[in-house]
Formats: structure tokens, sequence, C-alpha cells
């Protein structure tokens, strides 16, 4: 095989290239990334957040045992893999509303999970956090740093001279039946991983996506000591020398990529609800989602020949179900049996 030929191609290095392309390295299959990297980017704004439950409704994600059991081996292993620590498990504690007692302990009851959580009454005023209606901790939750993460497999990338920095030229993209030829690389499949940009391609035509902008702070707040993730409405979540990051707005108006002033008021405003510290804004980030219209992530290939693929639809909990996904998708590819479905 000559240096410009690969097995598969993988555009974009997102949360779902990243790991796909992971999957594919472990299983010595040679392909290219290709990618421009981009602060906008859903993966690099979010804030990495790995919850199995649904917190408004005190119940699980459809799976989300198999979810949260494959997630957390795998990123233990990218740890090992990358020798970079990014992956931390934080337990979540969401604050009470009128009401939401009732529905956690009925659900508790009914789902049987109640050795992952606990129900509290302590009073979180003397460590900055208002919890007079209480509270439940959720103990089977982490966060990921995916800057750290990203990078670190970037680095990997560039080691292995398998990834090429540049936006993907959709005019340059030929396809026929023996496979794919993109300039002067050659492969037998093409996997596009580019979240929410897949919205403005005319690659998957048939591809509904409903993207949705979302915006975090960066806040500093030295008095505060915490070391567990709090929800209410939106988080706050402990990163690093008494930073937080706090998150995250949702709107479906994607025209402009920038963050707003309206919604840092929204945050500012929610987080004064709880929070009884002072503390500074440092920055604002935002970005799109990739999201479809029936909310579901995206896997598979485009018709009858396994050659274009698409990975994608991860949504807010990328982090959660992507390890999964790409473990599913690389399959799909060793065995060209495409085991998660096709779609015309």
């Amino acid at each position: 095989m000559s240096s410009n030929n690969y097995q598969v191609i993988i555009v974009g290095q997102g949360i779902a290239g990243t790991l796909l392309s992971y999957q594919l390295h472990k299983n010595g299959i040679k392909h290219l990334v290709i990618d421009q990297q981009s602060e906008y980017g859903a993966t690099r704004v979010a804030a990495g957040l790995i919850n199995p439950f649904m917190l408004k409704w005190g119940r699980k994600v459809k799976n989300g045992d198999e979810y949260l059991q494959y997630a957390d081996a795998l990123y233990r292993e990218l740890e090992t893999f990358l020798q970079t620590r990014f992956y931390y498990p934080t337990a979540v504690n969401k604050l009470f509303k009128q009401g939401d007692r009732e529905l956690w302990e009925k659900q508790m009851k009914k789902r049987k999970f109640a050795d992952e959580v606990e129900l509290s009454d302590r009073d979180l005023s003397a460590e900055g956090i208002s919890s007079k209606e209480g509270y439940v901790s959720i103990k089977t939750t982490a966060r990921i740093d995916f800057n750290v993460l990203l990078d670190a497999y970037r680095c990997f990338l560039k080691s292995q001279s398998v990834l090429l920095e540049e936006s993907f030229d959709e005019s340059e993209l030929q396809v026929n039946l023996k496979g794919v030829k993109y300039k002067q690389y050659s492969a037998n499949q093409i996997i596009f991983c580019r979240g929410a940009w897949e919205s403005r391609s005319e690659m998957f035509p048939q591809v509904e996506f409903e993207p949705s902008k979302g915006e975090v702070l960066f806040v500093k707040c030295p008095s505060l000591n915490l070391s567990e993730i709090i929800s209410k409405d939106i988080f706050l979540m402990p990163v690093e020398d008494g930073c937080f990051k706090v998150g995250a707005s949702y709107s479906n108006q994607c025209t402009d990529i920038k963050p707003t002033l309206e919604k840092k008021e929204e945050l500012i405003r929610k987080l004064d609800s709880f929070l009884l510290r002072d503390y500074e804004v440092l920055d604002q980030y935002s970005g799109i989602r990739p999201i479809l219209t029936d909310r579901k992530p995206i896997c598979g290939f485009v018709g009858e020949s396994p050659l274009i693929g698409i990975f994608n639809g991860l949504g807010s909990r990328g982090g959660l179900m992507a390890p999964l996904y790409s473990k599913l998708m690389s399959i799909d590819i060793l065995q060209k049996d495409n085991l998660l479905g096709s779609f015309n």
C-alpha cells in the first residue's frame, strides 16, 4: 500500500472522528484524518459531562448503563495510550426545585437505581451553594477535558503522519466502484465526522439536521472550594485553580456562531440563583451542537455500497455515547457488513 493509499479516510477530528480513528488504529486499519481545527467546534466548547441520567425527569437515558460502562473503559484506556489525564469521575449534585424530591423518590423505587444516587438535605450554604430544597447526588458521572483529549490525540496523529490539516473540499472528492479519492489520497471508504458542519453540506441531503447553538461561561471564584458538579437548570463545573465552566445555553438560532450578550446574561442570572459567592466572568465560548430532527445519532453508510459513511448527531451527550458508537462503526468498517444500517 503506497503512502497515499489508505483503507479509510476520516473527515473531522471532534469526539466522533477522534474515537473512530482510535478504534481503527487499534485494529490496524491504515487511515487518514482530514481536519482544520476550529475554536467553534462543538466538542471543544462542550462541558464534557458524562451523565447517564436525565436529571429533569429522574430517570436514565435509554441504554445509559451500556453507554457508561463502555465509555468509562475506553476513556481510561485512552488515557494510558496517550499518557495524558483528561477523564475525571466526578459526582453531579442536582439541586432540587419544588416537587423534584418526590419525583426522584418515586423513580428510585420504580427503576431501582438507588445504589447510584443519594438524596440529601445537607445545607451547602457554608460551601457557597444555596440548597434550600435539598439535592440528589449522582455518583456515576464524570467530566472530560475534551481540549486536552483532542490535542493529545492530534499530536499522536501528527507523529504518525496521518493528519491532513485543511478544510475538506467536497469538489475534490471522487467516488467510483473501487473506492474514493480526495486529491492525491485514495481509500476504500470515507467517513464524515464533521458535526454541525454537515448541515451546510450537500453530501447527505437525506439527513435532516436541527443544530443547536450552545454558549458557556468560564468564571473564576477562588473562594469556592467545590469538587463536585452542581446542576440547577445549568451546570457549574470545577475545572482548575478556582475556575469553573458554567452552561450551557440552548438556541435554535445558529446564523451567528459568535457568543452573545443575551446568553451571557441568561447564564449569569441562572448562576446567581444558587451561587452565594462573588465571581468574575473571564471568558465566553459558543459552539453548534450536531443534532438531528429525531434527536438520534446517525452512524452508517449511504445506500448499498459501503463507500461513504457518516458518524454524527451525538448532540449534548456525545461524550457518553460516542465511545460505543465508535466501536460499532469500526466493526461495521472491519466487517463491511453495515451493522448499523444504510440510508438512502
